[in-house]
């Protein structure tokens, strides 16, 4: 074993190293109307917490789409960003929800 490898195996057994990705949140956001700003608004303010993945935000939809860790963010968390931003935003349902 080279000692990167021995490394990233004990950095992760021990919580230093988070590989526990896989979450989705879906959220309805009330407020952006049809701005193009809105969406990289959103993206900035969720971005900013730990554990954030990826973020897809629908302008149509009034939809914002999160993967993230749970070991390091909430979707509460992830919604009270999103409404520090400006925007009014509610846990929903995903349509293709993945664990």
């Amino acid at each position: 074993m080279n000692k990167l490898a021995l490394i990233f195996m004990i950095a992760t057994l021990g919580g230093f190293v988070n590989t526990a990705w896989g979450n989705q949140a879906c959220f309805n956001v009330q407020g952006m109307d049809s701005c193009s700003a809105c969406k990289v608004t959103i993206g900035l303010a969720v971005k900013r917490l730990p554990g954030i993945e990826n973020v897809n935000i629908s302008v149509r939809k009034m939809e914002a789409v999160v993967q993230y860790s749970p070991n390091e963010v909430s979707d509460i968390a992830i919604q009270t960003a999103i409404d520090k931003a400006g925007y009014k935003a509610t846990i929903q349902q995903c349509q293709n929800k993945k664990n």
